[in-house]
């Protein structure tokens, strides 16, 4: 069969790929004598380039780049090899793309830009490289999240600390308001929570939900970052442990509806109280599995 979008054949697509997959750089330099071939797609139109950068083969993508590979092709996906590498953290990959003048920001189908990759698998060295070159970190993808939301979210400190002193947004919101806060806190990532709150972040600041980052704390069942929210002196506004969202839930409400015993302990030992209401009439002990904690 013919490849419809080259005069080469899927055999020989097939074979460069083998090729690249092993690592064989003799192979694919006496292939791509072809000189079609170097810019050939699969059948997930990816090329020679994406199959390097993905894979991690230094010398085989930049034999490829400096024979005229397409820097910025997209693949079915709409994912660059820029996008490949950050993926892998194949940072000298990612420094040869962006020296030879790659599009340092583009997106995919989910408008997921590369450094939103390189936040999300936390892919230190090229996320340095791409703060650098995008100069703007505040991307967001079709779900609102910047690449600061990822690093939060999957706990990855050094990505969180490079992105906040490259002027990323630290009140940005995604699609259901959330913020970084917020989803630092309910993945349990301490140590995020108290960099994001150093940098400003406001610790009532409320969701789509009108969660607080104590609420968030309370849903995902970590007592020491609720303890650490209620914490005196803490930078910002101390949270209050009755705080309520629109339907009335205090964090309590919130950790007994989904069994988080250990932090509706820590929240009981803070004051918090166990008759309160929410707006159904509700008190926290009225909840499932909160017998077990007072």
């Amino acid at each position: 069969m013919v490849n419809e979008k080259s005069i080469v054949t899927e055999a020989e697509i097939a074979e460069l790929f083998d090729a690249i997959l092993s690592s064989n750089l003799a192979a694919v330099q006496k292939l791509c004598k072809k000189k079609e071939l170097i810019s050939a797609e699969d059948s997930n139109g990816q090329t020679p380039l994406h199959a390097a950068a993905f894979v991690g083969d230094f010398p085989i993508a930049e034999w490829c780049i400096d024979n005229g590979a397409p820097l910025d092709k997209k693949d079915c996906r709409q994912l660059t090899p820029l996008h490949r590498a950050c993926r892998q953290n194949n940072h000298f990959i990612v420094e040869t793309l962006l020296d030879y003048g790659c599009d340092p920001k583009p997106t995919d189908s989910t408008w997921l830009t590369p450094l939103h990759v390189c936040a999300a698998n936390n892919s230190l060295e090229c996320a340095l490289l791409l703060a650098r070159a995008v100069k703007d970190v505040n991307a967001t993808d079709k779900a609102g999240y910047t690449p600061l939301h990822y690093a939060a979210y999957f706990g990855h400190g050094q990505i969180v600390r490079l992105l906040l002193q490259n002027n990323a947004l630290i009140d940005a919101r995604d699609q259901q308001g959330r913020q970084p806060l917020h989803l630092a806190a309910f993945a349990g990532h301490q140590t995020i929570v108290e960099d994001l709150l150093r940098a400003g972040a406001n610790p009532d600041a409320r969701d789509g939900e009108t969660y607080n980052a104590l609420h968030c704390a309370a849903a995902g069942g970590h007592a020491a970052i609720c303890e650490l929210l209620l914490e005196p002196g803490r930078r910002g506004s101390v949270l209050d442990v009755h705080s309520v969202t629109s339907n009335g839930d205090t964090p309590l409400h919130v950790a007994t509806r989904n069994g988080r015993t250990s932090v509706a302990s820590a929240l009981l030992e803070a004051g918090a109280d166990v008759e309160k209401r929410n707006s159904r009439f509700m008190v926290s002990f009225q909840f499932e599995l909160s017998h077990k904690i007072i």
